[in-house]
């Protein structure tokens, strides 16, 4: 059973001039939305913020899941899950955290955690009136699997500069210990996996079989091509995500490529 909850965020910054007297407006911002499915939360909260000009005006947005303890049995893959969910929520609204402040899953604590990431904002304003707005677009969201699930966590934010910056992550979680899982837990051969892996990465991204990735701009170490631990299953297929930065430079972009369940039949262990 797949429970499935995507923000599709469009990546596009319109740039825009703020004054130290920019407000948080409460009532044009959407009201939170919340809904359970089994002891599954599924939630939305928006902050939205304002300058003096009705030009200058973001909408911070986090879209979440997360797991009810005060529904259904208890389970440490819900506990495992949960955590995440707050050291990504916290990392990425507060960037230090006070570990002082005790954390709850509800959704107070994701519309806390934008107020405290405009409160950080409002503190940029002060210094330099003629900063940029900041700007949060966040998602978390779970799928489950028989035998572990999928834990997909991403956020676009800008806090000044040329531009801003996205991040999207996935952990796969055991069912029964509540471990993360690795490419090696899913993966019976791991070199005849990389072999496999390195023909779909070329063939999905336009690279030829003998093409230097070094001299086409990618930044595996010596040239070699190497496969991250950031994957998801989807339509058949396994997904790679490469993050900006992370194998080339940010006018790269995000880079993907995907393997067809048919070429992995033999090689994973564990399945979707």
């Amino acid at each position: 059973m797949r429970i499935f909850f995507i923000l599709t965020i469009s990546l596009a910054f319109a740039s825009c001039k703020s004054t130290k007297t920019a407000e948080i407006s409460q009532d044009s911002a959407e009201q939170p939305v919340k809904e359970h499915v089994k002891d599954l939360v599924m939630g939305k909260v928006e902050i939205q913020h304002f300058s003096n000009y009705s030009a200058d005006t973001t909408i911070h947005t986090l879209l979440y899941m997360y797991y009810d303890e005060a529904i259904g049995p208890k389970a440490a893959y819900k506990d495992s899950i949960n955590q995440h969910i707050i050291d990504f929520t916290r990392t990425t609204t507060e960037f230090e955290i006070d570990e002082s402040r005790k954390a709850v899953l509800n959704n107070s604590f994701f519309e806390s955690q934008l107020n405290l990431f405009e409160s950080l904002a409002a503190e940029e304003y002060a210094v330099d009136e003629s900063a940029n707005l900041w700007d949060y677009q966040g998602n978390i969201a779970i799928t489950e699997y028989p035998d572990f699930i999928a834990l997909e966590m991403g956020n676009w934010t800008y806090t000044g500069g040329a531009h801003g910056n996205g991040y999207t992550g996935y952990t796969m979680i055991d069912r029964q210990t509540g471990r993360t899982l690795s490419l090696s837990d899913f993966v019976s051969d791991m070199n005849a996996f990389a072999l496999v892996a390195e023909r779909e990465f070329r063939k999905d991204n336009g690279i030829g079989e003998k093409d230097n990735l070094l001299d086409l701009g990618f930044w595996f170490e010596n040239g070699k091509f190497q496969c991250n631990e950031n994957f998801y299953f989807e339509n058949d297929e396994m997904v790679f995500f490469y993050n900006n930065y992370e194998i080339a430079p940010y006018s790269a972009g995000q880079i993907t490529f995907s393997i067809s369940m048919v070429d992995l039949k033999d090689l994973l262990k564990i399945k979707p």
